[in-house]
């Protein structure tokens, strides 16, 4: 928690970008390399959106929180 409100994101986020690495790893062309690109980077883009949208509703829900 020191490091992050979100740790299991920080690990699916992780994963995600492990999978691109690997995916790359068997790409023939750069057009294969986008595509396999493609997946784990709209992956993180919306991880990284909705980690950042819950932190700016959850003050809303739950006013203590600003103190965790």
């Amino acid at each position: 928690w020191a490091y992050s409100r979100h740790p299991n994101y920080v690990c699916e986020i992780t994963f995600h970008l492990g999978v691109a690495c690997a995916a790359l790893g068997g790409c023939g062309g750069v057009g294969a390399a986008w595509l396999s690109l493609l997946g784990p980077a709209a992956f993180v883009a919306i991880m990284l959106t909705a980690t950042d949208s819950l932190e700016r509703e959850v003050p809303h829900f739950l006013p203590t929180h600003s103190r965790y």
